[in-house]
């Protein structure tokens, strides 16, 4: 037997030591500090502060620790994204000073890291809630929660949105879809719709809103009488389809019975037409068809008199659906 510092070998483990079998007995040093440490200056003599423990400055330049081996080292393994308990957000304007969003929750379980985008949305459905759009996680954003990357329901022509991160609640980047990374995780949010209107009257907005919603939830769950409440006899498509992997894929597998199949609005811009005695709203709208998501942006007109949809329209597609 023999001994360095206060630690008592035996031949056989230095021989293994030696040549690299026992790692957990090789990363640390003989003289750890037992309180641990989390800088270099917590440590006395010549020792450094390595995997939160004061060991030899040898040590820290090692294969094991350092992950030169081809195995990552135990600290470079991403750390467990903390969850979010659910938090309720009150009615208001986005801080981008003209989007309103109506009253939300958020949340995030704990385990939905490294997904796509397309495996976090389900993680979210599963729960009965969807990814937050883009809106309602600035709403939401505070330190907590913008410290967790996570993927959003906003969807671009370069790809969907993530938000925060190191760069906290102003972080934002374009990826797509497929894309993982072990940081990345996905907040959910009860379905809620952004409005921008010039009319910030809170009922003119909570009507709109809920008239919104309602035909998005009649067209998921296939509420017949529900639909035929909100649409009108008849029906104008305009601009007409020059593409099907957006809103008229969307229902063209709506038409042909597709089942796991849903649209949600984002973000709708209103705008008033009184010479015609009509309302538009034009909104960003991400669909999944049959676990693949796609995004664009979509005309939707409301007859003012009976006020029923009256006529849709593609406007553009921002991303087919997704793989």
């Amino acid at each position: 037997m023999f001994s360095t510092g206060t630690a008592v070998m035996s031949r056989w483990d230095a021989l293994l030591c030696l040549i690299g079998l026992w790692l957990t007995g090789c990363r640390r040093d003989s003289t750890v500090n037992a309180d641990g440490c989390k800088k270099d200056v917590e440590c006395k003599g010549n020792r450094v502060c390595v995997d939160g423990r004061c060991g030899s400055a040898a040590l820290a330049s090692s294969p094991q620790a350092s992950g030169a081996s081809g195995q990552p080292a135990a600290s470079a393994r991403p750390r467990e994204l903390p969850a979010i308990e659910p938090t309720t957000i009150e009615a208001g304007i986005a801080p981008d000073g003209k989007t309103w969003l109506p009253k939300f929750a958020l949340r995030r379980e704990a385990g939905d890291q490294g997904r796509s985008l397309n495996d976090a949305y389900k993680a979210c459905a599963a729960n009965g809630l969807a990814l937050c759009t883009e809106a309602q996680w600035v709403r939401a954003c505070s330190p907590a929660v913008g410290s967790l990357e996570t993927w959003t329901l906003t969807g671009s022509a370069e790809g969907f949105v993530v938000r925060g991160g190191d760069q906290g609640c102003a972080g934002r980047k374009v990826v797509q879809p497929a894309d993982t990374a072990p940081t990345r995780g996905g907040v959910c949010c009860d379905r809620a719709i952004g409005i921008v209107s010039a009319d910030k009257n809170g009922v003119f907005l909570n009507t709109t809103f809920d008239k919104l919603m309602r035909y998005e939830t009649a067209l998921n769950r296939r509420i017949t009488l529900e639909l035929k409440a909100l649409q009108g006899d008849e029906f104008l498509f305009d601009p007409k389809p020059n593409r099907r992997d957006g809103l008229w894929g969307f229902f063209d597998g709506y038409n042909a019975g597709v089942r796991d199949l849903s649209l949600a609005l984002d973000t709708c811009e209103l705008s008033m037409q009184k010479d015609k005695d009509t309302w538009t709203a034009e909104c960003e709208v991400t669909a999944e068809k049959q676990g693949k998501l796609a995004a664009f942006r979509g005309r939707f007109v409301w007859g003012e008199a009976e006020g029923k949809l009256i006529g849709l329209g593609e406007l553009r597609v921002h991303q087919g659906f997704a793989k």
